[in-house]
């Protein structure tokens, strides 16, 4: 939140449970993945400042079978 870029990134073996750590639904609590657990972190934090403007730049990339 004072302009550093951050990256989560998941790696491993295939069927080891990358996709589901990373999103695994909207679900509240701790059923929520890092990638919804992020957003909201991050909108909560952008909610409680009101002295300065905010851009946010979000990018997500799944390469499946190495495509």
């Amino acid at each position: 939140m004072q302009g550093k870029n951050g990256t989560v990134l998941a790696y491993g073996q295939t069927s080891s449970g990358k996709t589901y750590t990373m999103r695994r639904g909207t679900d509240v609590g701790d059923k929520m993945g890092i990638i919804p657990l992020c957003v909201r972190d991050i909108y909560s934090r952008i909610e409680n400042i009101t002295t300065r403007a905010f851009i946010l730049r979000v990018s997500c990339l799944q390469v499946y079978n190495e495509n």
